[in-house]
């Protein structure tokens, strides 16, 4: 699979992986499907971090007309701890922050 540019990581074999910081942990992600066609990226945590023990994550991008695309993102999740499930929002809001910034840069 082609590692998608934005995402700062390395190619070890025909794996993608990728690491960020985030809450002071160290956070290794790796890209196991990719489908151009389809334009779909599915990834994965490599070590548990944050309380998470694993998720798998989806996102899709889907034409909305000629001059817009939708992103959408899904992701099965086991916590170590339940209670910490809100705690992610943070997450998600830095991922998609970066996701923005990036294609705001590159227009």
């Amino acid at each position: 699979a082609d590692a998608p540019g934005a995402w700062p990581g390395t190619v070890v074999g025909r794996r993608f992986v990728g690491q960020f910081s985030a809450l002071g942990s160290t956070v290794l992600e790796e890209v196991f499907h990719v489908d151009k066609q389809e334009k779909v990226l599915r990834y994965r945590l490599v070590t548990p971090a944050l309380g998470i023990q694993s998720y798998v994550a989806t996102m899709a991008l889907d034409p909305v007309d000629n001059d817009h695309t939708r992103i959408s993102f899904s992701r099965d999740m086991v916590f170590d701890d339940p209670a910490s499930v809100d705690g992610t929002a943070d997450l998600f809001e830095q991922e998609i922050a970066y996701i923005q910034a990036y294609f705001a840069d590159n227009d």
